[in-house]
């Protein structure tokens, strides 16, 4: 399965909180996620306790947190980092249970229709004797 490039957040800009109002950090998230990248980043963000308010918006390939005091902006940045971070390990892991995933089901499928076959093999090696009545098929049917 191919992989997708890590994504990372950009340099902030200054913004209003979409939900709360007042001010905000808006990271912009390159290059834009897919959409179950998301899913991970959501998870981390509010667990993540340096991060007020976290807010993702995936129509922009952002992430909105609420903006620290001056003192505690590098810890905001460093957590958004984290949480970014932790976000791609987390996707990346569901894309290889994914790909592991589909491949034992092609695996199961594939001996499934070996197991078929040899079936169908022994039908024919046992009924190979019989006559097939007039107007019908090896199958059996007319």
């Amino acid at each position: 399965m191919a992989e997708s490039p890590p994504i990372h957040a950009g340099k902030p800009a200054l913004v209003t909180h979409p939900v709360i109002g007042g001010d905000a950090l808006s990271f912009p998230l390159r290059p834009a996620p897919p959409s179950f990248w998301w899913i991970a980043l959501r998870r981390f963000a509010h667990a993540n306790s340096a991060l007020s308010r976290p807010w993702d918006q995936p129509q922009d390939s952002r992430l909105i947190v609420e903006c620290p005091q001056p003192d505690d902006l590098s810890a905001v940045i460093d957590a958004v980092d984290a949480v970014v971070e932790a976000a791609n390990d987390a996707y990346a892991r569901e894309l290889e249970e994914r790909g592991e995933s589909a491949e034992h089901r092609r695996t199961e499928a594939l001996a499934h229709d070996q197991a078929q076959a040899a079936i169908r093999r022994a039908l024919d090696a046992h009924y190979a004797a019989e006559p097939t009545p007039v107007g019908t098929t090896s199958d059996g049917t007319a």
